[in-house]
């Protein structure tokens, strides 16, 4: 009964999640042996050490970063020496208080705080330590891990961080995390976008420390080049939040991600996030400025317009064109009037032409400088419905004067679907955009 017991103990150990030797810095190896001659291994390995001073903080000690390997997976932590005379002041607090026992007062040496995450996939929930991991209650405020040396009670279960100790102990953590992204961006280490937006979002209670932390008086966090997105020749690019977006549309099209970035110009963020690391970003950047990272309907109309030129200057096929609108017809399907003035709509004559909004104050129905049609066609028998029945209208035969108020796009595109249906490309120009019909 006693091995199995042990051997359950193993097998739960085994199935922990949450690293048991994450903080075990002396401990290089763990052997469990249940008496089958196949002992597991827990390992741990830092495969480089790094030291830095951090800036805009009076910090009398470097914060050191390792790239740990745990088994197969890989981490990143950071490690510091409070500062000494903070952790004091914090202690004595509680002590004052009785929110600490008497004998926390014969405290040598320093405090250290750590903060981990994992080089690869995020995880959803962190924890917090006190070398070891503590128990479900003992949740992070981050998708990652601290530690230091809380107080808890027996059972190490949970941390309570009203306790002013503990609070200073977050605090440091949370200021520690955004020295580790300043690092994290300088760096070379690969799967670093994923840990830098972990190392970031942290719940509400910790807003007004990681928006001081970050620097520049409070600036920083909307202002510093941190945010990882899409660069050149598929590497990362650091951009500031005020200048990127999120974008969500299928790889291939017009409008993908990496169009917008290439063509478009768009300061788009990596594909790798999460959805949870992208709402987890949204969450936090409505509470700062009240807006996430939706591109405002603008910005897109000017992607459209960029993306429009390219094709039209690779000679884009009458098939693609008709995607491009339906992708547009997607992307704005709420807010077409950003298109007026944009030149996105290949005309019958070959040139990009846009859609005008009426003069200021004018009433009634007023021209445009050309209004824009759909190329209309002459049916030859109107009692069949066929190609051969019918041919475009030979516009050449009108008027000189009257074709100078017409804008035609351009016949070539395939504006109906197989079973002669418009396209949502075709229905959005006629329903919601600035085109004339």
């Amino acid at each position: 009964d006693a091995l199995e017991t042990v051997r359950a103990q193993f097998k739960m150990l085994l199935s922990l999640k949450t690293p048991l030797q994450m903080f075990l810095e002396r401990i290089g190896r763990i052997s469990l042996d249940d008496g089958s001659g196949k002992p597991a291994l827990m390992e741990r390995s830092v495969r480089k050490r790094w030291t830095f001073k951090p800036g805009g903080f009076s910090a009398d000690s470097p914060i050191v970063v390792e790239h740990l390997g745990l088994g197969s997976r890989e981490f990143v932590a950071a490690h510091w020496d409070t500062d000494d005379k903070f952790f004091r002041e914090a202690l004595n607090a509680s002590l004052g208080k009785g929110e600490v026992p008497e004998s926390w007062r014969s405290w040598e040496g320093r405090a250290k705080v750590s903060v981990a995450v994992p080089l690869g996939a995020p995880i959803e929930s962190g924890t917090l330590y006190c070398f070891l991991p503590l128990g479900a209650e003992g949740k992070a405020p981050f998708a990652g891990y601290i530690n230091a040396n809380f107080y808890t009670k027996m059972d190490r279960r949970s941390v309570d961080a009203s306790i002013q100790l503990n609070g200073f102990f977050m605090k440091m953590a949370a200021w520690l995390s955004c020295q580790l992204i300043g690092f994290l961006v300088e760096s070379r280490l690969d799967h670093t976008p994923s840990a830098v937006v972990s190392l970031l979002c942290w719940d509400d209670d910790y807003l007004d420390q990681i928006t001081h932390s970050m620097g520049d008086k409070g600036t920083g966090i909307l202002a510093r080049p941190f945010l990882p997105t899409r660069g050149q020749d598929g590497l990362v690019a650091w951009a500031a939040p005020n200048e990127a977006y999120a974008w969500f549309t299928p790889t291939g099209g017009c409008l993908s991600p990496q169009g917008v970035s290439e063509v478009g110009k768009g300061v788009i963020l990596v594909d790798s996030l999460t959805d949870g690391q992208r709402r987890a970003l949204n969450r936090l950047y409505l509470k700062l400025r009240n807006f996430g990272f939706e591109p405002p309907s603008g910005v897109v109309a000017t992607w459209v317009e960029r993306i429009a030129r390219q094709m039209h200057a690779d000679g884009a096929p009458p098939e693609r064109w008709a995607a491009f609108y339906d992708e547009v017809a997607s992307a704005l399907a709420l807010a077409p009037s950003a298109l007026f003035g944009k030149r996105f709509l290949l005309s019958a004559g070959g040139e990009l032409i846009s859609s005008e909004l009426p003069p200021t104050g004018a009433t009634g129905r007023s021209r445009r400088a050309a209004d824009v049609y759909f190329a209309p066609v002459m049916a030859v028998d109107a009692d069949v419905d066929d190609d051969d029945s019918k041919k475009s209208l030979p516009l050449e035969r009108l008027p000189s004067t009257l074709r100078k108020g017409f804008a035609l796009l351009s016949r070539e595109i395939p504006w109906l679907k197989d079973d002669g249906g418009h396209r949502p490309g075709r229905s959005f120009l006629i329903v919601s955009a600035p085109i004339e019909y």
